[in-house]
């Protein structure tokens, strides 16, 4: 009996996409008032996958939403005001890690001395660590679509890499003036995030992330508003 020829099968892969979220960017849009509402983050990947679905007529499934971030500079000697901020920063993160399918990667936050003298504070590793995750999924072929909220052109180069593998990467954005060109033309897609969007991801019943002290030295996750 001749040898049967193997079954062709489609990578359920073929269909996943992956967020990847600067969250210096939409902080950035929440100071530029181009946002105006707190985010329910489990609706954000939700209305950002139904965007592309509704466009391209297909159906996508999450593999992960990747949200890049650095907890602030805290130095030797920080003020209340400071660990006030490190620590709602730190209980932000840690909610955001408590939902379904969301990882937090953390760059650092270097003091530099600025040109009047004032201390200036710069985010370090994020980007790399956005552009290289992009670049090292694409070349793995696990996904066919990657959605980037962001407004960087230094993400270009990792754009390319994932389009050279077949990767449609589509971009979502605040209004004109808050992102690159360059990244705008670049994209295979675009969404922005308009009132109608930020509609649809507006947390119904805001919660207020607070990081307690509690004897052993952690933070103890609490919310209060």
């Amino acid at each position: 009996m001749p040898a049967q020829p193997p079954i062709l099968r489609v990578a359920a892969a073929a269909r996943n996409f992956v967020v990847f979220i600067d969250g210096a960017y939409l902080e950035y849009l929440f100071r530029q008032q181009a946002i105006s509402v707190k985010i329910d983050f489990s609706k954000f990947w939700f209305e950002l996958q139904r965007a592309i679905e509704r466009r391209l007529h297909i159906r996508l499934q999450p593999l992960r939403i990747n949200y890049y971030n650095a907890l602030p500079f805290l130095g030797r000697d920080p003020t209340p005001e400071a660990e006030a901020a490190y620590n709602r920063k730190l209980a932000f993160f840690a909610m955001l890690e408590g939902l379904p399918l969301i990882k937090v990667r953390k760059g650092n936050t270097a003091m530099r001395p600025g040109p009047d003298g004032h201390p200036v504070y710069v985010q370090k590793q994020v980007d790399l660590l956005l552009g290289l995750d992009m670049a090292l999924l694409a070349a793995e072929g696990r996904v066919s679509h990657v959605i980037m909220v962001t407004g960087d052109a230094d993400m270009i180069p990792a754009v390319d890499v994932a389009q050279a593998k077949g990767v449609q990467v589509w971009l979502a954005h605040g209004p004109r003036g808050t992102y690159s060109d360059e990244l705008y033309g670049t994209a295979d897609g675009r969404i922005s995030m308009d009132e109608t969007f930020q509609r649809r991801v507006a947390l119904v019943h805001p919660v207020c992330p607070v990081a307690t002290p509690v004897a052993d030295g952690r933070s103890k996750l609490a919310y209060a508003c």
